[in-house]
């Protein structure tokens, strides 16, 4: 077990080679994509403070409207058109995310990357709305059963015309 006392450790830079420092040596990277070879860190400084000021205007966008969309059942009444609504916000919220993940991958030289995220973010999307039809066949169909249960036991089943 290590006990408390005082270490003291020795570098010699005498014995290092002639032309080499003791620190290590520092490359510049380079980003791909339209900056090509040539970028430097302001570039990517630049382009930093872009896509930061994009994600924040996105996210208050973002928040005023599904507010602006949530209240319309409040204020009219209509249930339908909210869900109409919300439902036309979530595609086009999707097609300009897509879209500027897109431009971020080109920009940094990800484009495959992001292509094949894309492709399988679209097979999810088509699994989730496949999944939501599916759910919504099943409720109307269990409504359909409890309403004819409930005419059943009220005796009413049979008895009236469609028009009644």
């Amino acid at each position: 077990m290590a006990e408390n006392r005082p270490y003291t450790i020795y570098i010699n830079l005498n014995s290092l080679p002639q032309g080499s420092g003791a620190m290590a040596e520092q490359e510049s990277s380079t980003l791909g994509g339209l900056f090509g070879e040539n970028a430097t860190e302001a570039d990517a400084m630049n382009a930093a403070k872009h896509i930061v000021s994009f994600a924040t205007m996105a996210a208050t966008a973002d928040r005023i409207v599904s507010t602006a969309i949530s209240e319309v059942s409040m204020r009219t009444g209509a249930n339908e058109y909210e869900q109409r609504l919300e439902t036309g916000y979530s595609a086009e919220k999707s097609i300009i995310g897509a879209g500027a993940a897109l431009a971020i991958g080109a920009a940094t030289g990800t484009l495959p990357i992001v292509a094949l995220s894309m492709v399988m973010s679209s097979v999810n999307k088509a699994l989730n709305i496949s999944q939501k039809a599916t759910q919504l066949n099943m409720a109307q169909s269990l409504e359909d059963i409890s309403i004819n249960m409930q005419n059943i036991r009220a005796g009413t089943s049979g008895r009236r015309s469609n028009n009644q």
